[in-house]
């Protein structure tokens, strides 16, 4: 599929909407896991040039590793900005970027490591907002982590992004409640203006993630009333194959 998006960008000079190689016909930009609308998979398919199957696995190989690395320094940055020291913070690195679990879905499930590869750097963006010693650093940092929200939701994975925005949300709120957050002076924030930036937070991420994903989510959308997926046209499937049946036995 990702071969077919870099031919379709390099060779016909257009984005391909409808992949005709697959069941006769299937939609590609409405399905999520595409990473039709994923920045970083566009830049690796405009800069695959000449594709072939063999190059498109490399730059996919490469986008993978980079992922990797983005991760890992992430977490790095995210364990020093809770204080752990050099050798804590790499001991969390190493582990984010070469455990098991993360090298084996980044092999076979690049959709979602897209996604979560992401994860230590919006927790990191939520808790700078949340310590902001100024209203227009809470609002910027606010706007990236919106925006890094969005590249996530983007990215393809429906269900992972429901769980990220969950336990994202959790976790500031934790921060919050129990009087965690100080700002760039290290002084305490109080529990009454803490409640109110987390709102103000909620409202900013929520906002910009759910406005910018609707370049996805509505051809999704209509993707999913198509398929077998949705409880109307599974019905018709069922009443089609009735009628034939029908028709046989007759």
């Amino acid at each position: 599929s990702q071969h077919f998006f870099d031919a379709s960008i390099h060779y016909r000079g257009e984005f391909p909407f409808w992949n005709p190689l697959i069941l006769c016909g299937t939609p590609f930009a409405a399905d999520p896991q595409m990473l039709a609308f994923y920045p970083p998979n566009l830049v690796r398919s405009i800069l695959t040039f000449h594709p072939t199957p063999l190059r498109t696995h490399i730059g996919l190989g490469i986008m993978i590793v980079a992922h990797l690395l983005l991760a890992g320094s992430g977490m790095y940055c995210l364990a020093k900005y809770h204080g752990l020291g050099k050798a804590a913070a790499t001991v969390a690195t190493t582990i984010v970027s070469f455990s098991l679990i993360g090298v084996s879905t980044a092999s076979a499930n690049v959709v979602l490591f897209t996604a979560s590869a992401w994860m230590p750097w919006l927790f990191l963006l939520a808790f700078g907002a949340l310590d902001a010693a100024t209203s227009r650093l809470f609002f910027r940092r606010s706007l990236l982590a919106g925006l890094l929200h969005l590249l996530m939701v983007l990215s393809g994975h429906p269900q992972f992004i429901i769980y990220v925005t969950i336990t994202t949300f959790v976790a500031a709120f934790v921060y919050t409640t129990f009087s965690f957050s100080k700002n760039a002076h290290s002084k305490q924030i109080p529990i009454n203006t803490g409640l109110k930036r987390l709102s103000s937070y909620y409202a900013i991420t929520v906002g910009i993630s759910a406005l910018g994903s609707l370049m996805l989510t509505l051809p999704a959308n209509e993707f999913v009333a198509l398929s077998m997926r949705s409880a109307l046209s599974a019905k018709a499937q069922e009443e089609r194959y009735v009628f034939v049946l029908s028709g046989l036995q007759s």
